[in-house]
């Protein structure tokens, strides 16, 4: 590279201003005082950093998916043929705060067993000490993040809280009864009356002792209802106090720099600024990859780390053999579809309205339960097509490509119709909006269905993942002085949306960076099903209406 490109230097060089990055540029650059931090988003200062009502205002966040939005990567999938062939939309946020600022606001830590499950998959990679992601070694993450709004409070209760940390949670339920919401809706009650009258229970915190059953939803929006992302909680607090921070933001990384005399060593990043110019920046301790489950295997492979063969067919040469207020989801639901199940494995977000598609929302009165599958068996990829990080990757979810996963949906829809034909909706039920062509008890009626009609709920991760391609801290096999530190680098997926899980991750990794540790939660159960239960059917109860 010429020397006459512009060239700085910093400690740490975080690319991604987004869920991940944002924690860490908050805690790094507060805990490292002598260090240099600076975090490179691709995302405009204006649109997070400043008040905005497309991403401050809960009931706005379908604005940011319109094609016009410039705050949205509007990635696409290649056809997918267990959807009838057809492209599904992958928003991601380019916006600092990331996809914080599109999302729908919903704060699902998973389930306890997610994380259980986290530690049995993980191996240590290259000297690294293993990091603890069962659920006794995250639970502290998720507290260290929250300040919980909760009304419901008791010392049972707080165990599974936060009260001090940057990210405001509120519930659904607070909303509604503190006055937030001049006129709620009598919907989410319903939907939580039809889940206890077709059998299942019903909780108050899906957060904490127990995920299963029908409640209200946790949100990470401010007790005023605004939207509380990333960028509000952790990076302006940051950039506003620390001296240390530079947040340079219309700033898009285009690849990893390597040593010149260690072809696995990164010392910096090639980037393309908010002039146009291309320039580098360099890290004299670490580059930490935020860029999420797309963004991040994306760069690793422009700048040669991956899969040679592949690699060499996107026109790019490989290095060796290469390297590995309402946000209108107030209430919610989580059950299991079938017996044997020690834990959900379906979950809702219940809607006071009706989208059609990805995006068209009716324009009279109607309501919907959002139903998806939490450890779905299709596995998908993420790869280039060529060496230019602005040409998108092709993404290939392979979404509903084996029996089980067709299978889990098919009970799914059959679940649903059940409770919403429960007497708590007689009020309010009318004529179904798409699905009066369906033979509920034909299992390729409801196939046929589920095949032309489901859609993403935007939340790709593992894409690389703890124990194959990273080490339980992030740190990339076969590099070094190089970390990925976001929602790609899941082992599988946890149980319910991902924002949650990818802050506690970035809070635990960045802890681990600074050098200092939180004691782990001992103690800390969890409900499950008892044997005869879980054994022979998948709820507590008998339904009001048998329908299936």
């Amino acid at each position: 590279m010429s020397s006459s490109v512009p060239t700085k230097t910093a400690s740490y060089v975080i690319l991604g201003a987004g869920s991940a990055g944002s924690v860490l540029a908050n805690r790094l650059s507060t805990a490292l005082k002598s260090e240099s931090i600076a975090v490179l988003d691709a995302g405009c200062r204006e649109d997070s950093l400043h008040h905005s009502w497309q991403i401050d205002i809960p009931a706005a966040l379908t604005y940011n998916l319109l094609p016009s939005s410039t705050r949205n990567w509007h990635y696409n999938t290649v056809p997918q043929s267990g959807l009838d062939g057809r492209h599904i939309d992958q928003p991601r946020g380019k916006v600092l705060g990331g996809s914080s600022c599109l999302n729908a606001m919903v704060y699902i830590r998973g389930h306890a067993l997610d994380f259980e499950r986290w530690s049995s998959e993980i191996a240590a990679g290259e000297d690294d000490k293993v990091l603890d992601w069962s659920y006794k070694g995250v639970l502290p993450y998720f507290k260290k993040a929250q300040t919980s709004h909760t009304s419901i409070r008791s010392p049972e209760v707080d165990e599974y809280k936060g009260f001090e940390g940057p990210l405001d949670v509120t519930n659904g339920r607070d909303l509604s009864e503190g006055g937030m919401l001049s006129q709620p809706s009598p919907l989410f009650d319903a939907f939580v009356e039809a889940g206890k009258q077709a059998g299942y229970r019903a909780t108050d915190d899906f957060n904490g002792f127990s995920q299963e059953g029908f409640g209200p939803m946790d949100q990470t929006t401010r007790p005023d209802g605004v939207r509380c992302s990333t960028a509000k909680a952790y990076l302006r607090p940051a950039a506003d106090a620390n001296g240390n921070l530079e947040v340079m933001h219309e700033s898009m990384a285009r690849r990893i720099i390597w040593d010149e005399d260690d072809k696995t060593k990164a010392v910096g990043v090639e980037y393309e600024g908010s002039d146009g110019a291309v320039k580098r920046i360099m890290a004299a301790k670490e580059v930490i990859c935020c860029l999420g489950a797309i963004g991040s295997p994306q760069l690793l492979q422009v700048s040669g780390v991956g899969d040679a063969p592949r690699l060499a067919a996107a026109g790019w040469f490989a290095r060796g053999k290469g390297i590995a207020a309402s946000n209108q989801f107030e209430t919610g639901g989580f059950i299991r579809s079938r017996p044997g199940l020690r834990h959900p494995d379906i979950q809702y977000h219940f809607v006071p309205s009706a989208v059609v598609g990805q995006l068209d929302i009716l324009p009279h009165h109607a309501f919907q339960a959002h139903v998806g599958t939490l450890r779905p068996t299709s596995r998908g990829e993420v790869h280039i097509t060529s060496p230019n990080i602005k040409d998108h990757p092709l993404i290939d979810p392979r979404y509903l490509t084996t029996k089980e996963d067709i299978v889990d949906l098919r009970n799914a829809y059959r679940l649903t119709d059940e409770i919403i034909r429960q007497p708590a909706f007689d009020p309010y039920l009318g004529d179904p909006l798409n699905t009066s062509s369906v033979d509920i008890n034909s299992d390729s009626s409801v196939d046929e269905f589920v095949r032309s009609r489901s859609h993403s709920a935007y939340h790709p991760s593992c894409t690389v993942a703890m124990g194959t391609c990273v080490t339980t801290a992030g740190k990339v096999l076969g590099a070094s002085n190089l970390r990925v530190v976001d929602a790609s680098i899941m082992p599988s997926m946890s149980s319910g949306n991902l924002n949650a899980p990818t802050i506690m991750l970035a809070e635990k990794i960045a802890d681990e960076i600074i050098g200092t540790k939180i004691e782990e939660d001992e103690g800390r159960g969890w409900f499950e099903p008892d044997e005869g239960e879980r054994d022979k059917r998948q709820r507590c109860g008998e339904p009001v209406r048998q329908i299936i």
